[in-house]
């Protein structure tokens, strides 16, 4: 587990890179979707560092926060060491 950041509201996330059988794909996608629920979220983004501040949006908005990304790969070699 890796912490990262959001880019556009700056906020936490988990990044996960795990390596699991071909076959157990699909179970981990089931466990990952009840898991990993969207939900909208009031926020007040942080204001740009280098950007001018007038043109910034100071009040709340609502935004679409939670859920996952991810990425199957075919790894063709790994190495338990």
């Amino acid at each position: 587990m890796l912490a990262s950041t959001g880019g556009f509201l700056r906020e936490g996330n988990a990044t996960i890179l795990t390596g699991i059988e071909d076959d157990q794909v699909d179970r981990v996608l089931q466990v990952i979707g009840k898991t990993c629920h969207r939900r909208e979220q009031l926020m007040t983004p942080i204001p740009p560092v280098v950007e001018p501040v007038d043109s910034y949006v100071t009040y709340p908005v609502k935004v679409e926060v939670g859920g996952a990304i991810v990425f199957v790969l075919h790894v063709e070699r790994m190495e338990r060491i």
